[in-house]
C-alpha cells in the first residue's frame, strides 16, 4: 500500500491477495468498480466483482457466491478468509437495494465458512462495515454469528 495526496492506494500486484465483492450493477454505493483498475503484474485477475442489479435477493447472491466466489476460492487458496460483512444489502435498507433475507445472510456465511475450511484451516476474520437499517441489524447481525458459532 502506498499513500497518495489523497490518502491511502492500494494496488494489487501480487497474487497473495484476492478480493470479491458484489456490488450493484452500475450504482455500487462503494464504487468498487475501480478495484479492476488497481490489479498489476501477478495480481491480474484475483480480483472477482460480481455485479447485481438493484433489488437482487437470496438467489442471485447465492449464485454468485456458488457459481462465482467458491470457484475462485478453489483457485486460489486463501490462507485465511476476511468477511467484509456489510448488511446494506438486507432486504429494508434505505441505502443498498438488495432484498436479501437473514436466512441468505446465514447461507453466504455457511459458503464463507465452507471456504475456510477447505483451504484455510478455518481461519476466517468476520468484520462489520454496513448496514442502515437498525431494526435490519438486529436481525442480520445474530444470524451471522449465529452461524458462525453454531456451524
Amino acid at each position: 500500500m502506498s499513500t497518495t495526496e489523497t490518502g491511502p492506494r492500494i494496488s494489487f500486484t501480487r497474487t497473495e491477495a484476492c478480493f470479491s465483492s458484489a456490488p450493484t450493477s452500475g450504482h455500487g454505493i462503494h464504487g468498487q468498480e475501480a478495484w479492476m483498475r488497481l490489479e498489476r503484474g501477478e495480481g491480474r485477475g484475483t480480483t472477482l466483482n460480481a455485479p447485481l442489479p438493484a433489488g437482487s435477493g437470496d438467489k442471485d447472491l447465492l449464485e454468485a457466491f456458488e457459481n462465482k466466489l467458491q470457484p475462485q476460492a478453489d483457485r486460489f487458496k486463501p490462507d485465511f478468509v476476511l468477511i467484509s460483512a456489510g448488511f446494506d444489502s438486507r432486504i429494508s435498507d434505505p441505502l443498498g437495494r438488495f432484498r436479501v433475507t437473514d436466512e441468505g445472510f446465514k447461507k453466504l456465511t455457511r459458503i464463507m465458512l465452507q471456504i475456510a475450511g477447505d483451504h484455510a484451516e478455518g481461519r476466517l476474520i468476520s468484520m462489520l462495515e454496513g448496514g442502515y437499517n437498525l431494526k435490519g441489524l438486529a436481525k442480520a447481525i445474530p444470524a451471522h454469528i449465529e452461524t458462525l458459532v453454531m456451524d
